[in-house]
């Protein structure tokens, strides 16, 4: 659900302020995005934490009657999923190795896991790519660039980074190790 609305949140704030003014739009985010919140409450603090950040998008915007207030949340997002991914890499403490262990059935020998660490360096760069362009995107006077960039355009990236490790890990990786 989180990716879906990160997905159209761009094209939807667009277009809705091509029709409403900017508080009516930043209304309807806050209702929208309390109404989010009350029903992911029973799950607990990190179920809500993404709609309360649209919730906070919306006051502010409210607040600050500012156009740029409603893009900064597609580079915040990006920031923090960065500054978790460098953080991993840095301790030493590889946060995709722990969602691959996580969510993988099969056990890992020692040359794999090696390979999943070292290859958080990999995303740490793509990662830092992504947040550059958002930022591009969100400085940038383009408005179909910010549209585009932050709905599918990251995205677009990331998958063509997770498409090229793919095939590193399955025609270079493991022809190496399994000869």
């Amino acid at each position: 659900m989180n990716t879906l609305l990160a997905i159209v949140y761009a094209p939807l704030v667009f277009y809705a302020l091509k029709t409403f003014d900017i508080k009516m739009v930043s209304v309807a985010i806050m209702i929208a995005s309390l109404l989010w919140t009350l029903a992911l409450i029973k799950k607990g603090f990190k179920a809500i934490l993404y709609p309360l950040l649209y919730l906070i998008v919306g006051l502010m915007t409210f607040l600050l009657d500012d156009f740029m207030v409603l893009k900064i949340l597609p580079l915040l997002i990006t920031a923090f999923i960065t500054a978790v991914i460098t953080l991993s890499y840095i301790k030493k403490e590889s946060i995709i190795l722990h969602f691959v262990k996580r969510f993988s059935k099969k056990e890992f020998n020692e040359q794999q896991e090696v390979y999943i660490e070292r290859s958080t360096l990999f995303w740490v760069m793509v990662s830092l790519l992504n947040l550059g362009l958002h930022l591009y995107a969100y400085l940038s006077v383009d408005i179909n660039f910010w549209v585009f960039y932050s709905s599918i355009g990251g995205y677009a990236l990331l998958l063509l980074a997770g498409l090229f490790q793919f095939l590193h890990k399955t025609f270079i990786f493991d022809k190496r190790v399994n000869g």
